[in-house]
Parts: structure tokens; C-alpha cells; sequence
């Protein structure tokens, strides 16, 4: 008799061959499973994404990178789909352009592309960045078949900071790196006279911004002349990293009284919130010597000139709202008999297909449609007497047999003989088959027996197979 005891895990069987105990196997099969799920996985899906932020808290307009990383273990056969990024209550500025490089995930370098968005929010509050879809085409590891995949990135979550205590009141808020002013008149401010028009541009240039977000600056002037601005001019001056923007106004200026006159500084302030602080700058303050003028008969033809020119006042609305230019009950008015015609021209479309389809499956069991089959059947072939007898079963008169006649029962032997005794049927037979049951088939639509009735078959017949 063989004695065997247990061992550091390791049993005798009754033959006396060691085996591993239940509670090892089980303990490896573990093990076993999650070191190959990771590979499996990645053999499943070899492509991956993500979403990064630059910085998680901005304040108020000021811009933050989101950049999109798309990798794979092999490589890609076609360009990257993707959808364009949305945020609410925020302005995108794409930039697509995609840089191919080896880019680091999970540890390791794998060869990808990126591409990035600049993003603006114009409110405060707490947001999240939505998942994108992104899909692209690249063979599994060990193939060279591109095949589809799709990948979301994960939502990032952000927070927009309002505008801070120490920005001053009575000022638009402005977010920018760095702004320039610049203050240029058309003529030298101490040669002018009463009637004279000055031509004023005011140009600034913010970094880091975007042109529709830079505040319009104060372009009024007192009683002195009359100010006619010009609709301002706004210029995107984006590099290949940054958004940077740049806003022109002009304004004309008909010189009304003479005498000396201060033209105030104009002062534009900014938010830098890389390093947390206030800024301002300004164009310097001016004087202007304007001459009396002897000559002043042109002066209230300049007036209406100068007006025609400038761009018209936006008028304040009345009445109720307006959309597509009709008030809002006269648009849903229409709106709703337009759906309402959809409606009814939907049902009508559907009604109307029905009856075309319960019409052709009527036609399809019909005499004319197998009698036509049983025309246009090969005459060399043994499918013309399928069809005779599909044609025959449904010929509208009782306790008759197709070969009531001798020229019926002449013609249909010669076939059968043809069909059951040699190799090759005699197309002139088929011919003269076809011809007999036409003649047949036109003299009793002419004189129908008395005793003509319904079909012997149910309407809902088959072929045979």
C-alpha cells in the first residue's frame, strides 16, 4: 500500500501521483486571468483618446487650451473624424491642425496626433467639458487591415471665476496677456478751422483674446463739433498657438465752434490673469485749435453729408416680437397649418400606397397576369406548362378541362409528347400551344358561357414551386 501525504500545496491521488490542491488551482486560474485581460483588451481596442485642459479655473473670457490626444499601437490609414467641439456659454476657436508625434499613455509612447480648441467662456459658473467622439480607421496589432474604431474622451470639468473686486467700476471687462492703443487724427490739430472735417482712428490690439471681445472705447466730443462714427473694423490676428484680435474704430468729426478745446486721454484696462493683475493704458490727452472760419455756407450741407454716411441708429423695437419678419402669433399660425398640410399629405401618401399595394397583389393572382406569364413563357421550355396550368386554374368558368376541344386536346398532346418523350422540345409546338389557347381564350371573352362564375382556387394561391 502506498502512503503519500499533502506538501506545500501538493496531494497524492489514490495511485499516488501528486496533484495540486483546489485552493492553488483556483489561486493561479486567477492570477492567470488578470495578467492577460489588459493584453486582451488592448488587442481589442488599440486606439485611444484623451482630453486635456491647461488650467482647470480661468476667470471670465479668459481663454483655456483643450487639446486632444489620439493614439494608436500600430498606425493609422486614414485621417481622424471627429465632430466640432460645443461648450455652453462659451466661443470656440478651432485649431485642427493635426501634429503627428509620439505621445505618452498609460506609461508608454505610442505614435498618435493632436489637435486643439481655444476656449472662451463668457459666463460664470461651474461647467464640464462633454465627451467627444472621435473615430478613426487602424489595423489591429498583427494585421495590415485598417478597420473603424470609435473612442470617447472622457467629460473634464472646469470652473469660470467672475470678474475680480479690484477691476474698476464704469469699465468693460477685459481679459488679455498685453494691449496696445493707438490714437491717430487725419490733420495736425493746431491748422484747422470752423467747418473742417477730422477723420479719427482709434486702433487696439489685444493678445490673447478675441477681436469681438475687445470693449468699445469713447470716440464723443462736445459741443465743439460733431461726431459721426463708422461701424468698427475687426480683425482676427490669431498665430498658431494664440487667439489675439484687434479692434479699429473711425469716426469723422465736423468742427463746429472755434477756440481751444481738450480732447480727454483714451484709457483702455485689462485683466492679466497669468499674473493676477490690473493693467491700463492709454492714448495721451490732445488739443485742439480750431480758427474761425469767415466761410461757413458749407457747412450744413457737411452736417447731412456726414449723416447720410454714417451707419443708421438701430431703432428700439415695439410691438410684439417679430419672427421671419411676421409677429410671433401670425408665425405659429402658419407654422401649424404648414404641419397640418404634412400631416394630411402623409396619410393621403400612406392610404394611397396601400391601395397600389393590395391592387398589385390582386393583379399577381389575377387571370391577365398568368395568362401574360403563360405568353411570354419560353416555347422550348417545360416552364410553359406551369404556367398553363397556373393560367388555366384561374380562367372564370366551371367543370371545364383544358382540353375540352380537339384543337385544345391536339395541340396539348403534341406539347406533353414533346416535354415527357424527347430530349429537346420543338419550339413551333410551344408557338402552336400558345397560339390555340390565345384563340380560345379571345373568342370566349367575346361569348362567355351562361354559366361563367367565380374562380375553383382561393384568392390567396401560390405558384407552384
Amino acid at each position: 500500500m502506498r502512503v503519500c501525504s499533502c506538501t506545500n500545496g501538493l496531494c497524492c491521488n489514490k495511485n499516488g501521483i501528486t496533484k495540486t490542491s483546489n485552493h492553488k488551482v483556483r489561486t493561479y486560474a486567477y492570477i492567470c486571468f488578470f495578467l492577460l485581460l489588459p493584453q486582451y483588451t488592448t488587442a481589442q481596442t488599440n486606439v485611444f483618446a484623451r482630453a486635456e485642459l491647461d488650467r482647470n479655473s480661468v476667470y471670465n473670457q479668459q481663454p483655456f487650451k483643450v487639446t486632444f490626444t489620439v493614439v494608436t499601437t500600430t498606425w493609422y490609414t486614414a485621417p481622424l473624424q471627429f465632430d466640432n467641439l460645443q461648450v455652453s456659454d462659451a466661443f470656440i476657436v478651432p485649431f485642427t491642425r493635426s501634429i503627428p508625434g509620439q505621445y505618452e499613455m498609460n506609461g508608454k509612447y505610442l505614435s498618435g496626433v493632436q489637435f486643439y480648441y481655444m476656449v472662451f467662456p463668457y459666463k460664470a459658473g461651474r461647467f464640464s467639458l462633454p465627451s467627444m467622439a472621435i473615430t478613426a480607421e487602424s489595423p489591429a496589432e498583427g494585421t495590415s487591415t485598417g478597420r473603424k474604431i470609435t473612442v470617447h474622451t472622457a467629460p473634464v470639468s472646469f470652473t469660470v471665476k467672475p470678474v475680480p473686486k479690484e477691476y474698476p467700476s464704469g469699465h468693460e471687462w477685459l481679459v488679455a496677456r498685453d494691449v496696445s492703443i493707438s490714437d491717430n487724427w487725419s490733420k495736425p490739430l493746431d491748422k484747422v478751422k470752423v467747418g473742417d472735417v477730422l477723420e479719427r482712428t482709434i486702433t487696439v490690439d489685444a493678445l490673447g483674446t478675441l477681436p469681438q471681445l475687445i470693449p468699445e472705447v469713447n470716440t464723443a466730443a462736445g459741443k465743439w463739433a460733431g461726431v459721426y462714427p463708422k461701424n468698427a473694423e475687426l480683425k482676427d490676428t490669431r498665430d498658431e498657438e494664440n487667439a489675439n484680435g484687434e479692434r479699429t474704430e473711425r469716426a469723422s468729426y465736423l468742427l463746429l465752434e472755434a477756440g481751444t478745446f481738450n480732447i480727454p486721454a483714451v484709457e483702455v484696462y485689462w485683466w492679466n490673469p497669468y499674473v493676477g493683475r490690473l493693467y491700463k493704458k492709454s492714448a495721451p490727452a490732445r488739443t485742439i485749435h480750431v480758427q474761425p472760419n469767415p466761410d461757413l455756407g458749407m457747412l450744413t450741407t457737411l452736417k447731412d453729408s456726414l449723416a447720410a454716411a454714417a451707419p443708421p441708429a438701430t431703432a428700439a423695437h415695439k410691438g410684439p416680437y417679430r419672427i421671419l419678419g411676421l409677429p410671433w402669433y401670425w408665425a405659429l399660425l402658419y407654422a401649424a397649418v404648414i404641419l397640418l398640410v404634412i400631416w394630411i399629405l402623409v396619410k393621403m401618401t400612406i392610404i394611397l400606397y396601400r391601395r397600389a399595394k393590395t391592387a398589385r397583389e390582386h393583379y399577381l393572382q389575377s387571370e391577365l397576369h398568368w395568362f401574360r406569364q403563360f405568353r411570354s413563357a419560353d416555347a422550348g421550355s417545360p416552364d410553359l406548362l406551369r404556367k398553363l396550368y397556373h393560367w388555366w386554374d384561374r380562367f372564370l368558368f366551371p367543370q371545364k378541362t383544358i382540353t375540352e376541344t380537339v384543337e385544345e386536346r391536339s395541340a396539348f398532346h403534341d406539347y406533353i409528347k414533346e416535354v415527357y418523350s424527347y430530349d429537346h422540345i420543338d419550339k413551333e409546338k410551344g408557338e402552336t400551344l400558345k397560339q390555340v389557347f390565345t384563340q380560345y381564350r379571345e373568342q370566349w371573352k367575346k361569348s362567355p358561357p351562361a354559366e361563367k362564375s367565380g374562380p375553383d382556387v382561393s384568392a390567396d394561391q401560390r405558384p407552384w414551386p
